[in-house]
């Protein structure tokens, strides 16, 4: 009984242990993705970011600035979208240091934003020689303030990645922890599986042999064995239905028994009384036979008068041999016996 809850336990924590760890794999996978993602569009704003720098001074200093400022317009606008991307997954993460920092990076590249684009403007508009001198003009403006933006994308970009990599090493510990416990469940239930099986088998086959014994034992004349009631339901059930058989079966015998006896007790008073020569002896003989017959340690005949009202003892026969007086049991009033 004691085995069969430990069992139950077991598989209970085991199926709490499954159903805990698949939820919260699914949290920590989760939780990766959106660290994994706003380290992805960190590394790439900042890309995007270095990338229209270059193209910007590149088309400051060409003679076809079009096809540099175009792509300094795309590259621009993906590193804007990558930016907020990045702000998307610290919201979704619940990260307000992180998200704090980069907003506070976008602040200040919307102040330089509109010095880049009238220099983009300019070197799209104008002719070589003006567009290269105020290239030399504006761009030591320009570059300091963007360079250290671009590197403090990457610290925030790193400092990111350690987290996303202290994280995996965590759910990866989480992990293994889980499996060595639910190998620990699941040798414990295995064990005690053994356990409640070893037991349901004794359990079946000692009632089993003992009905078998008892079996033997009768077919060797010991009416009195009886199969011992133990063991699961229909095992106990069988020997209870066994032990109920024989002792029918006792009763039975037993009733015969006393049947052949009465039988041949009449018997041999009918044979006494027909050859007794004195009837008073005859009589006293057949008291004793059907006393011992009966197991009685005493024996009486009683005849009735006055219309069946009175009774006199006449003969009267006890193992003691001690008799009483039979003024002792006379004139008895029959309305005192019922």
């Amino acid at each position: 009984m004691l085995a069969g809850v430990a069992l139950l336990i077991i598989l209970g924590g085991m199926a709490v242990l499954a159903i805990w760890r698949t939820s919260n794999d699914r949290n920590e996978h989760a939780e990766l993705e959106r660290k994994s993602h706003a380290v992805a569009a960190l590394q790439e704003a900042r890309a995007q970011l270095y990338l229209s720098g270059t193209l910007l001074t590149s088309a400051a200093l060409s003679e076809d600035p079009l096809p540099l400022v175009d792509s300094y317009g795309k590259a621009v606008s993906e590193g804007e979208a990558s930016l907020h991307q990045a702000e998307a997954a610290f919201v979704a993460e619940n990260d307000p240091q992180a998200l704090s920092a980069l907003q506070g990076l976008d602040a200040q590249l919307g102040e330089l934003r509109p010095t880049i684009d009238n220099l983009a403007t300019v070197a799209l508009n104008s002719d070589t020689e003006t567009a290269r001198s105020l290239a030399f003009q504006y761009l030591p403006q320009i570059w300091p303030t963007a360079s250290q933006i671009l590197f403090d994308l990457g610290e925030l970009a790193r400092v990111e990645q350690a987290k996303l990599t202290d994280a995996t090493a965590e759910a990866n510990n989480q992990a293994s922890t889980s499996l060595w416990m639910i190998v620990t469940f699941g040798v414990a239930g295995f064990v005690v599986a053994l356990a409640v099986l070893a037991n349901l088998i004794r359990s079946v086959v000692r009632p089993l042999a003992s009905l078998q014994r008892s079996v033997r034992a009768v077919t060797w004349g010991d009416t009195e064995s009886r199969a011992e009631v133990s063991g699961p339901q229909e095992v106990a059930s069988l020997a209870a239905d066994f032990n109920e058989m024989f002792g029918q079966l006792d009763s039975a015998a037993a009733q015969m028994g006393h049947r052949l006896k009465m039988e041949s007790a009449v018997a041999r008073v009918s044979a006494l009384l027909a050859a007794a020569e004195d009837t008073d002896s005859g009589l006293n003989s057949a008291l004793k036979i059907l006393a011992e017959a009966v197991d009685a340690e005493h024996a009486y005949i009683f005849m009735f008068k006055d219309d069946n009202t009175k009774m006199d003892n006449t003969h009267e026969w006890n193992a003691a041999g001690k008799f009483a007086p039979k003024e002792r049991f006379a004139n008895l009033d029959c309305a005192t016996f019922g």
